[in-house]
């Protein structure tokens, strides 16, 4: 098709491009543990008197078996990454990167079924920078 626009394509293998250094992933409902504030109500409690909404700064801490991740605000915990989401942000962190800021970039409303009550899921935007 490039040939009949009388076009010609050349491929320039001395061209390298360096690695992005900043990255931000932005959490969604299955990068969360959604059961947390219902099994938690010191934390649930933390949460209903600290209006904590979009922007809000947090604090993201790797268990120290690397099997958890917590969601800080100040110095409680308002949520849990799901293992699958520790797995992604791990890769990021084995190729050099490092987690920066941290902000809830989304608060959702979910029903425990169990509990009969609703917890908000923090989800949250994480920046992460490569070291040099």
């Amino acid at each position: 098709m490039l040939e009949s626009l009388d076009i010609e394509v050349l491929e320039n293998t001395m061209t390298t491009f360096n690695p992005i250094n900043k990255r931000i992933l932005i959490m969604q409902l299955e990068d969360v543990y959604l059961s947390y504030l219902s099994r938690n109500p010191h934390c649930q409690k933390y949460v209903s008197k600290n209006r904590i909404m979009a922007g809000t700064r947090i604090r993201l801490s790797m268990h120290n078996d690397g099997t958890g991740c917590s969601i800080f605000h100040d110095k409680t915990v308002i949520g849990r990454l799901s293992k699958k989401f520790i797995q992604k942000l791990q890769q990021s962190i084995s190729k050099g990167y490092i987690i920066g800021e941290c902000e809830v970039e989304f608060v959702a409303k979910w029903f425990c079924s169990k509990k009969e009550q609703y917890n908000d899921i923090f989800l949250c935007k994480i920046y992460l920078t490569r070291q040099s």
